[in-house]
Protein backbone atom coordinates (compact mmCIF):
# COMPACT_ATOMS: atom_id res chain seq x y z
CA UNK A 1 0.00 0.00 0.00
CA UNK A 2 1.37 3.67 -0.77
CA UNK A 3 1.65 5.80 2.41
CA UNK A 4 1.44 9.56 2.03
CA UNK A 5 1.69 11.96 4.74
CA UNK A 6 -0.30 15.74 4.17
CA UNK A 7 -1.73 14.35 0.83
CA UNK A 8 -3.82 17.33 -0.32
CA UNK A 9 -7.55 16.73 -1.24
CA UNK A 10 -9.56 19.15 -3.60
CA UNK A 11 -13.09 19.84 -1.39
CA UNK A 12 -14.69 22.02 -4.09
CA UNK A 13 -14.49 26.22 -4.92
CA UNK A 14 -11.29 26.22 -4.81
CA UNK A 15 -10.13 24.94 -1.34
CA UNK A 16 -7.92 21.93 -0.33
CA UNK A 17 -8.06 19.94 2.78
CA UNK A 18 -4.87 17.94 4.18
CA UNK A 19 -5.17 14.47 5.02
CA UNK A 20 -2.44 13.68 7.90
CA UNK A 21 -1.87 10.14 6.61
CA UNK A 22 -3.01 8.40 3.33
CA UNK A 23 -3.00 4.43 3.41
CA UNK A 24 -3.98 3.23 0.01
CA UNK A 25 -7.46 4.24 0.00
CA UNK A 26 -7.82 5.20 4.17
CA UNK A 27 -7.47 8.60 5.26
CA UNK A 28 -6.52 9.02 8.94
CA UNK A 29 -6.96 11.70 10.88
CA UNK A 30 -7.00 12.52 14.91
CA UNK A 31 -10.48 13.82 15.92
CA UNK A 32 -9.29 17.24 16.37
CA UNK A 33 -7.65 17.49 12.74
CA UNK A 34 -10.88 16.90 11.24
CA UNK A 35 -13.93 18.31 13.56
CA UNK A 36 -12.20 21.34 15.59
CA UNK A 37 -12.04 23.08 12.05
CA UNK A 38 -14.96 24.47 10.45
CA UNK A 39 -15.57 22.18 7.96
CA UNK A 40 -18.62 20.83 6.91
CA UNK A 41 -20.98 18.59 4.66
CA UNK A 42 -20.07 19.65 1.31
CA UNK A 43 -15.82 19.01 2.63
CA UNK A 44 -16.78 15.63 4.03
CA UNK A 45 -18.60 14.74 0.96
CA UNK A 46 -15.76 15.43 -1.16
CA UNK A 47 -13.14 13.27 0.90
CA UNK A 48 -15.25 10.45 1.15
CA UNK A 49 -15.84 10.22 -2.36
CA UNK A 50 -11.99 9.93 -2.53
CA UNK A 51 -11.56 7.47 0.21
CA UNK A 52 -13.04 4.16 0.81
CA UNK A 53 -11.96 4.09 4.23
CA UNK A 54 -11.19 6.99 7.21
CA UNK A 55 -10.02 6.21 10.38
CA UNK A 56 -10.52 9.04 13.00
CA UNK A 57 -8.32 8.60 15.86
CA UNK A 58 -7.82 9.99 19.55
CA UNK A 59 -11.62 10.58 19.63
CA UNK A 60 -13.05 12.16 22.73
CA UNK A 61 -16.03 11.39 24.58
CA UNK A 62 -18.46 13.60 23.50
CA UNK A 63 -20.50 16.29 25.54
CA UNK A 64 -21.75 19.68 25.07
CA UNK A 65 -18.53 21.12 25.88
CA UNK A 66 -17.28 19.97 22.63
CA UNK A 67 -20.88 21.31 21.14
CA UNK A 68 -19.29 22.42 17.53
CA UNK A 69 -16.96 19.27 17.30
CA UNK A 70 -20.01 16.65 18.28
CA UNK A 71 -22.18 18.46 15.49
CA UNK A 72 -19.54 17.85 13.22
CA UNK A 73 -18.48 14.49 13.92
CA UNK A 74 -22.34 13.65 13.56
CA UNK A 75 -22.48 15.19 10.44
CA UNK A 76 -19.54 13.34 8.99
CA UNK A 77 -20.93 10.08 10.57
CA UNK A 78 -24.34 10.60 8.20
CA UNK A 79 -22.03 11.59 4.99
CA UNK A 80 -19.91 8.62 5.10
CA UNK A 81 -22.55 6.51 5.98
CA UNK A 82 -24.46 7.59 2.93
CA UNK A 83 -21.62 7.55 0.62
CA UNK A 84 -20.39 3.71 1.89
CA UNK A 85 -17.75 4.61 3.47
CA UNK A 86 -15.88 2.25 6.32
CA UNK A 87 -15.30 4.00 9.41
CA UNK A 88 -13.04 3.26 11.85
CA UNK A 89 -12.93 5.03 15.54
CA UNK A 90 -10.22 4.84 17.98
CA UNK A 91 -11.96 6.26 20.95
CA UNK A 92 -11.16 6.92 24.55
CA UNK A 93 -14.36 4.98 25.79
CA UNK A 94 -16.85 2.43 24.05
CA UNK A 95 -19.37 3.41 21.69
CA UNK A 96 -22.15 3.45 23.96
CA UNK A 97 -20.51 5.51 26.51
CA UNK A 98 -19.13 7.83 23.38
CA UNK A 99 -22.19 10.48 23.95
CA UNK A 100 -22.47 11.92 27.32
CA UNK A 101 -25.45 13.50 28.59
CA UNK A 102 -26.81 15.08 31.28
CA UNK A 103 -30.06 13.29 31.86
CA UNK A 104 -31.92 14.57 34.67
CA UNK A 105 -28.92 15.62 36.27
CA UNK A 106 -27.24 12.42 36.23
CA UNK A 107 -24.14 13.54 34.13
CA UNK A 108 -24.63 9.69 33.15
CA UNK A 109 -23.30 8.56 29.68
CA UNK A 110 -25.40 7.42 27.82
CA UNK A 111 -25.74 6.16 23.79
CA UNK A 112 -28.35 7.23 21.42
CA UNK A 113 -31.23 5.62 20.49
CA UNK A 114 -30.85 5.23 17.47
CA UNK A 115 -27.18 3.61 18.09
CA UNK A 116 -29.11 1.46 20.81
CA UNK A 117 -31.41 0.10 18.35
CA UNK A 118 -28.35 -1.15 15.88
CA UNK A 119 -27.54 -3.64 18.06
CA UNK A 120 -24.03 -4.76 19.16
CA UNK A 121 -20.92 -3.79 17.76
CA UNK A 122 -17.79 -4.58 17.29
CA UNK A 123 -15.43 -3.71 20.25
CA UNK A 124 -13.24 -2.49 18.17
CA UNK A 125 -15.55 0.15 17.41
CA UNK A 126 -15.24 -0.01 13.63
CA UNK A 127 -18.21 1.30 12.22
CA UNK A 128 -18.92 -0.37 8.41
CA UNK A 129 -22.41 -0.10 6.97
Amino acid sequence: ERVEYGKEVNVGHGRTLTVPLTIGGCACFTFSELFARPLGASDYLALSSQFESIVITHMPQLSVRVHNETRRFIVFVDVVYEQHVRLGLHAEVGLHELFLGNLNGTGRAHAPAQTQRQGAVNESTDIDN
